[in-house]
Formats: structure tokens, sequence, C-alpha cells
């Protein structure tokens, strides 16, 4: 939005930014009154009112604090008033966003995470700083390359979402553990840090981060074996229970905060873990904490080994390693995979099964090699790579941009 600001006013239009979660009425001069004077000098309302080209960028709109009948209100008043008005929401909104009619004039796009191409660029700035002019190609591309995996390895088919702002906290914390082993830094970590950082912004200060830990972990329980979100009877239902076996707390501010600072998210009023990586981590947490002790975690822990071949599963199994050191899950994990292949021949590399390799390392020397760049070349490797994971929508935000014709 503050991009677009700058491009709007190089073109000579006049935009105005304003934050959805701030608007409470449907009268759009009582917050664009407000924000002109903060954005502008020297311009009054009349002005602004009068001048042809506007722009509204309106921000968060899945906050705003109006009901749908008063957000179709405002939305037909705003396209009117503007000649552009853009408008960002969660993804997650677009799925109601056609229910509000007078959203059908606008055009929706998505704004997609970053993809290779952008993720190399971002590290190789990272690993050039400072050292640019002196570091040589070899070790700068395997620097990348180092770094690269290892963020790829963390955000795993979208499980964090590859945003810019995660890409470079995952940078900072893998920077600083460089002296570390992988084993004592461990991926768990960085995940954990995350959620510490969305913590730190829905200002949880440290004496309340165990009481939202410990409400998460048995959430995500609850949500595990509901096989989906909680809708508002279960979630009373959960906090009632939650109260009687530990320590009541207050569910509207627990969840609201939760919501607010993207930890969890409510659709249709069922509410649920906004990330994957946040709902596998304490799902993994609850799992690690509880296998030696409850029955019921026991036959979850074999129900998630039956169907290893599943997503879902695959991933909370991975995070229970990252909360234990105990032998049994990895253990369980080997005897599962070893009864997969108990009737395939073990390979061996005999002499005679590897032939097939003789004959190719005798054409080597025929292969014509081409002097390439290598930027350019793993610039085309990470174009390919974006266009199979874009295949797969793998989105984060959506805009929805309206212009007068």
């Amino acid at each position: 939005m503050k991009y677009l600001f700058k491009e709007f006013l190089k073109k000579g239009l006049l935009p105005i930014y304003v934050d959805a979660k701030n608007i409470s009425n449907s009268d759009p001069n009582s917050f664009v009154n407000k924000e002109l004077s903060k954005q502008y000098s020297n311009l009054s309302f009349d002005e602004f009112d009068v001048f042809l080209d506007k722009v509204l960028l309106l921000d968060n709109f899945s906050s705003i604090g109006l009901n749908e009948k008063f957000q179709n209100v405002f939305i037909e008043s705003i396209s009117k008033k503007y000649d552009w008005v853009v408008v960002t929401c969660d993804s997650s909104f677009s799925y109601i966003s056609s229910e509000l009619p007078a959203f059908s004039k606008y055009r929706e796009a998505k704004i997609l995470g970053f993809g290779n191409s952008k993720r190399e660029i971002l590290v190789k700035k990272w690993v050039s700083l400072g050292v640019e002019e002196s570091i040589s190609d070899i070790d700068l591309y395997s620097e990348i390359d180092g770094l690269k995996n290892q963020i790829n390895i963390v955000i795993k088919k979208n499980i964090v979402p590859p945003k810019p702002i995660y890409i470079l906290i995952m940078m900072q914390m893998l920077d600083a553990n460089t002296q570390r082993s992988l084993e004592l830094t461990s991926y768990g970590h960085c995940y954990q840090y995350l959620i510490y950082q969305a913590f730190e912004k829905a200002k949880i200060d440290a004496r309340n981060q165990e009481k939202y830990l410990n409400v998460l972990t048995e959430l995500s329980w609850a949500i595990f074996k509901n096989k989906g979100g909680l809708n508002e009877f279960k979630l009373n239902y959960f906090f009632n229970d939650y109260g009687g076996k530990y320590l009541s707390v207050d569910k509207n501010d627990v969840i609201e905060k939760l919501i607010c600072n993207s930890i969890l998210t409510r659709n249709n009023g069922v509410v649920d873990f906004k990330y994957p990586y946040i709902y596998y981590f304490f799902m993994g947490k609850k799992i690690a904490e509880g296998f030696l002790e409850c029955e019921d975690v026991k036959y979850e822990v074999d129900y998630l080994l039956e169907n290893l071949y599943k997503e879902d599963c695959a991933n909370i199994l991975i995070f229970i390693t990252h909360h234990t050191k105990n032998s049994w899950v990895l253990t369980k994990i080997n005897e599962v995979l070893m009864n997969l292949f108990q009737d395939q021949p073990r390979a061996v590399l005999r002499k005679d099964q590897l032939l097939f390799m003789d004959s190719f390392v005798r054409l080597i020397p025929e292969l014509v090699l081409e002097k390439r760049e290598i930027q350019k070349e793993r610039d085309k490797h990470n174009k390919r790579l974006d266009e199979i994971e874009r295949k797969k929508k793998a989105f984060m935000t959506t805009l929805l941009i309206y212009y007068q014709m």
C-alpha cells in the first residue's frame, strides 16, 4: 500500500491511505478527514474532495468494524466517491467477498508469497552485505545455497508463509547460529522464534506467555480431534473444559488477541490456526508432552503412523521430533518404514548392478560443455520452480481493485 501510494503520486493522482480496522461507521468523509491532516500538509478536505483523480487505499478490510449490511453501504459509497479504490484483505476473506454485491465491480488479484527468484535476490543481498566487492563467486553461491536451502526447509510447502518478513527473521536467526551445529539450532527453534515474535507483537508479556502456550497446545488437540476448526459452541465447550483442568482464562480476550496477531483466524464463525506451522508446532508439543502418560495420545500417534503418507500426519510427526529427544517417536517411525519395504530385497550396489554407469562415464568426454553465466542459469532454474509453485496457488493476500472507466 505504501508502494502504491508513492506510485499514484508520481502519476499525478491524489491517494489517501486508511486502515479499515479504525472504521466504525459507513460515512467515508469521517475517517478521510482525520487521515488527511496526517498525510498531507496544507491540503483541506474540501480541496481533496473536489480533486478529480482521487485514490482510496483501504487496508485490512477483513478487520473493518461494520456488519455485512453496512459494509455493502460503505463499499458503494466509496466506489461513487473515488476514481480508484484498492482494498487489501486476508486471503480467507476472498471466500466471503462474493457475498457483498458492491464488490461485483471490483477486480480480484492475489499477492503471491516470495518465490524462489525473490528469495534468491533477498538471500544474495544478505550474504554479500559488506563483502560484495571481495567475496568470490564460489563462496557467494555456496553460502546462498546453504542459507536458501535452510529457509526452504523451514517454509516447506508453505507451512510458513513465504512473506519477506518471515524470510528476514529466519535469515537473522540462522545467521546468528552459524557457529553452532544444525542439531543445536534445530529448525523447531525457528518455528518457536516466529511464534514468540507473534506474542511480542500481541504485547503478551513473559509472565503470560506460558498461559497462551498452554491454551494453544490444548486448542490444537481439540481441533485435531474435531478434524477441523471449532465453531462458537465447541469453542465455549473447549474453554469450559480447559478451565476445569487448568486455570480459567478470559475466552474472548485470548481469542481476539490471537486472531488480531495472525496466530488464529475466524472464518464464518469457525476458529482455526491461521498458518499450518503454528498448528503443527502445538500438536507436536501436545503429543511430545503427553505420549508417556495419556493413552488417548498414544492411540492418535498410532493413527498418525498408519497415515504417514498424508501430509498433515507426516508434518505433525516431524514437529514431535522438534519437541522431544526421546527415541520412541523415531523408533516407531522406523518400524513403520521397515514394514513398508519388508518384501523388497536390499540394494547392495554390486558391480554388475552398476554396469550402466560405465557406459555413461565413457560418454562424458564427448559431451560439449557450454560456458554459461552462473546467475542467469540460477535465475532460469528459479523461474521454473516458481511456475510450478504458482500452479499450486500459494497466495497470501487478496487485493480488490476498483477503478472508474
